[in-house]
Order: structure tokens, then sequence, then C-alpha cells
């Protein structure tokens, strides 16, 4: 299957921008997912069979150029290999910007961590260091677009791990600046600290295409506890599919990372600002990574314009500070000068959520990666409270397509890592709901379809897989509704002339904590004129925890009713209690025999 069509952008139909054609480089190389190379060399006589470093099930086929290897796709899909994809080089972003060069190289300038002048408005660093925690013991992977970052750099030098690294080029000045926020040498003289300041940092290049990314990302997964990935697809409105490769290296990180507990992978926003959507990301729109936005230094969204500032979404997680409203970010960086103090974008604040994160595993090195994200939605701080976007979903917690949950909190993150107790086992429940209708063109009332789900799941994230085809999938509007009313918007009108959607799959947090139980209605509206489109199926995908068996002879709580429960009972028999007092299960404020009718 090729997907290497160029955007139209002759035609803008919506306010905004229309996004420029990408370049992007066929290759002799085809990506296949087979269980061994056997059949894929009995398919393809004299190819050269590799399998993909890192990504189990993945091979690397290479044939002698690119026709051959345009052939050899169409071989491979008659022959019942339906996974094999021609290898695209395409550029990723670098998530952050370095508009000049400052040298400020004092950690007080580094306000991110520590405000002196408006002492809510930082991650609170400095009250994490004061508990003792540094990073120590922690590997944090600096995942970049475009080469190495400078190893020899004085203030990073002494925390880089040359052994976990996948490259040994030093010419990305932005992996400098991401890999200094994140295990800057601390307390060396030199210019600034980093948040994780006692980690060690390696540095892993994500190459030009899809294999090469995969690859990246699950290089050394056994090693590295978490990844700081300051890149992304471009920050146009446009949907990126991500390749199955990259489907399957970061599930396989999340599951078999860190000897089962999942390397944490920390993923940049975007900075598309109102001209794009965390949504469309297949990377950060992930439940395997954790998404993460982007305020400056009066805690509010950092918006320059239409095309450049923190994006929206209901991906998103939290936000942490970076450039954007008065001051930028002061860090390493690579040139004549070895500092700059107007460091920005999402790829500075990913790297603080980074940081924080390394000191949550240093506190509990058992942390899964599912106890990782809970701890952040529990702990982030409501940042900006005038803002209207702010909601509280059915389950009390304030949620926001600007700000997720709020502000990464480092001190509060640590402190509830470290009493962490784990979260139950997590279930999936996926429900397929064949459509096959019309949407209507230019018509906002659209299609909307209902799933109902019997089980009663406390939820974590919700996903939505689909297949539409449609000429121009920028026209449609995309919401779905949970069964609390809770509205997660997935894609709005908007200049993005790629066809179709398939088998691309949003997801939401902003149920998180909400019961599962009962009707998800999703709504698809094409908002403009002239193309039409078929909404074929979907699959609602909610993942969480059974909730829990609430029984009122369990006065003990420990799921069964016995003797004990009784026991319990008759240690207050005939007396008055105050108020929650097991056993007292009518609230009288007397243990009798009304309770136990109950």
């Amino acid at each position: 299957r090729l997907e290497a069509l160029p955007l139209d952008t002759t035609e803008a139909r919506f306010p905004g921008p229309v996004p420029d054609v990408l370049p992007v480089t066929l290759t002799s190389q085809v990506v296949v997912r087979a269980a061994d190379a056997a059949p894929l060399r009995a398919a393809l006589p004299g190819a050269t069979v590799n399998a993909l470093p890192g990504v189990a099930g993945f091979w690397i086929v290479d044939l002698p150029d690119v026709s051959a290897a345009v052939n050899g796709v169409s071989t491979l899909l008659a022959a019942g290999f339906d996974e094999s994809a021609l290898v695209i080089d395409e550029p990723m972003m670098q998530r952050g910007v370095d508009p000049g060069e400052d040298i400020d190289p004092l950690y007080m300038d580094q306000w991110h961590f520590e405000n002196t002048i408006d002492p809510l408005y930082d991650c609170n660093a400095d009250g994490a260091w004061a508990l003792g925690f540094t990073g120590a013991g922690v590997l944090a992977g600096i995942v970049e677009s475009g080469g190495g970052w400078e190893a020899v750099h004085p203030d990073l030098a002494g925390n880089y791990e040359a052994a976990a690294s996948n490259t040994s080029t030093q010419a990305n000045q932005h992996g400098t600046s991401v890999a200094g926020i994140v295990g800057a040498v601390g307390f060396n003289n030199e210019g600034v600290r980093g948040l994780a300041y006692n980690a060690r940092i390696s540095a892993l290049d994500i190459g030009s295409n899809s294999t090469t990314r995969a690859a990246a990302i699950a290089f050394m997964n056994d090693a590295h506890d978490l990844k700081n990935n300051s890149w992304g697809p471009s920050d146009n409105g446009t949907v990126f599919h991500l390749a199955a490769a990259e489907k399957q290296a970061l599930e396989d990180s999340a599951l078999l990372g860190r000897g089962g507990l999942g390397t944490i992978q920390c993923w940049a926003a975007g900075n598309g600002s109102t001209n794009d959507r965390i949504d469309y990301d297949g990377f950060a729109n992930s439940r395997y990574t954790i998404a993460c936005g982007w305020i400056g230094d009066l805690d509010t969204r950092s918006h320059f314009s239409a095309t450049y500032g923190n994006e929206t979404g209901s991906a998103m997680m939290v936000v942490a500070h970076s450039a954007g409203n008065v001051r930028g970010i002061t860090t390493t960086n690579r040139g004549i000068i070895d500092y700059t103090s107007n460091f920005g974008g999402s790829s500075a604040s990913c790297p603080v959520l980074t940081g924080t994160v390394a000191l949550m595993l240093e506190a509990n090195p058992a942390l899964t990666w599912r106890d990782v994200q809970h701890i952040l939605v529990e702990t982030a701080r409501q940042n900006d409270p005038a803002n209207p976007g702010w909601e509280m979903n059915a389950a009390g917690h304030l949620v926001s397509y600007d700000y997720g949950f709020g502000a990464v909190e480092t001190r509060e993150a640590v402190m509830a890592a470290a009493l962490w107790a784990g979260v139950p086992a997590a279930t999936s429940i996926a429900t397929t709901d064949t459509v096959e209708l019309p949407v209507p063109s230019n018509d906002p009332t659209g299609v909307t379809r209902v799933i109902h789900v019997d089980e009663d799941l406390v939820l974590e994230h919700v996903e939505v897989t689909l297949n539409i085809t449609h000429a121009y999938r920028g026209d449609l509007a995309i919401t779905l509704t949970a069964p609390s009313g809770t509205e997660s918007v997935f894609a709005i009108a908007r200049n993005d002339s790629g066809d179709n959607y398939t088998d691309f799959t949003f997801m939401t947090v902003r149920s998180w904590g909400e019961s599962s139980q009962g009707d998800w209605t999703l709504k698809i509206a094409d908002l403009a004129d002239p193309d039409t489109g078929t909404w074929h199926d979907w699959t609602l995908t909610v993942h969480g925890t059974v909730a829990p068996f609430d029984c009122p002879g369990d006065v003990t709580g420990d799921l069964l009713v016995n003797f004990d429960d009784l026991n319990e009972l008759l240690d207050h028999w005939g007396e008055p209690v105050p108020p929650g007092t097991p056993g007292d299960l009518d609230g009288s404020g007397m243990v009798n025999f009304a309770d136990l009718e109950i």
C-alpha cells in the first residue's frame, strides 16, 4: 500500500493556512509483519531479509531499487502478507524552536524549576530535590530527529550513556537543549541543572522513516526506564497514521520494556496551535505515550499565532512550562555559545515531564506505565483556573482540551510515587459497530451511532478506531460522547485534503475515572461541499479496571462475607458510632439488628 501522495494545497475550505506539501522519498525497502523470515525469502527469492531491531515480528526486505520494492509489496500482499508496506523516507519535525542564542547560565534563570517571581508558576523541582530525589539510577533516552546531541558539552558529558545510545553524531542543537532540561549535570559549577541531574541520558536518532523510528522507540527498552520524544509529524492539521511497526514498537515499549513494567514514553504534544490537534498525531494520540502540552511563565496557554502555540486535544494528559508568555527556557545549547535562554515549544515542556517521571521512578522503581499515568492525573495542578475550558468529568477530575488534567507538579508526583501501591490489572473491552452509511455533504446533523457497554470498568483510556472512505477528510467533525455526558472532540473541520480514515485510532483521557457502563455515542458530520463519504465501521475500546464490588455485608472490604464481617459488627454492637463506622450499614449512628437485615 503506497501512502506517499502529496497533499492538494490548491484548495482552502476553512479558515487557517493550507498545509504545505511535505517531501517524501520512496525507498527500496519493504517492511513486513511475519512470524519468521523463511516465507518472505520464498516469496521474494534473492531479496535480503533482516529482522527489524527491537520490534518482534517485523522484517526489513531490501530489494535492488524502488521499482522492485513496489513490485515486492504487490507480491507479498498477493501471498497473504497483509501488513506489507513500502518504506518511505519522510520528515519528522523537532517540536521546539530556538529563535536566538543568549548566554544566561545561571540556575536562577531556570524559572520553570523554581520561579522566584511567581512561586506557583513552576514545576516545583526544588521541592522534589529537597526530598532527596535527583534521578539517580535512572536511564532516560533523548530521542531526536536529526542525529545525536552534543555529548561532549561540559554540562552534559558527565551524564552521557554512550552504551545505551544508537548514534554517535553530535550535530543536533535541538537535542542538546532537550537533553539539558532532562539531565544536565547538577552542582558542577557549569551553567544549568537538569531536572533529573543525577540520571544517565542516552542519544537516540529516529532516522528518516517508519522502520528507523520504530527501531528507536524499541531500542534497548530493557535498559531504558523512560524516553523523551520532542519530535513528531508536521503540525499542520493533517492526520498522521502510524505504520504497523511503529504501533507495535509503542505497545511493546509499554508491555515489555523495563522488565514488563513499561518504558515510559513522554511525548511532546505539538506546536500547531489552533491549526492542529493532538488527536491527528498517531504518536501523541497513543495510550502508550504521555502527551505533554506547554504553558508559559504566567501559567497560561502558550499561543504565538494560529500556527504556532500549544495544541489542544482529547489525548492531552498534562502540560508543563515552556516559553510563551514572557520568558523562555534556559538550557544547554550547541554552538559557539554553550547555553540559550530562548528554547521553547512542547520540545521544552516534554523534558520537564520526562525529568519528573525520572524522579518518580527513582522514588519507586516498581511503578508500571499505567501507575505513572495515574499519578500524573492525580497530582497535576489546575493552572489558569479562570480559563472557561475547564470541565469536571463524572469522576470528579477537572480536565481541559488545552491543559489535560493540569500542570506537572514534580514534588507532588514524586511524593505520590514513593507511597504508591499500584493500580489493579487492566481490562479492555472492544465492541465493533458495522455502519455502512453515507455521510451527507455539508450537513452538520451528520450521522450518529451508539455502542452500549454492559461492563462496569473504572476508565483510563478510551479508543475509537475508524474506517471511513472520504476524498477530503478535513471536512469531517468527529465527537464521542460518554455515558456520563463527557464529550471528547476528535476532529474539527480544517484544511486536510488527505483521504480516508483507515483503521485510524483516536484516544481520549477525558473520561478518566468514569464508568464505562452505558451508551457511547459517536457523531460524524461533513461540514463542507462537495465531497461525500461512507462510514464503514467503528470499534470502541474501553480500558480500565473492574469496578470495586460493592456489597453491604462485606464490612471489612476484603471481597468476602464471612465471620470477620460478623465480628466487626459485634465489636460495635449496640453502641453509638460516628458516621462511616464499619458495621453501621444503614448510617443510623448505631450498630444493631437493622444493619444485619441489609
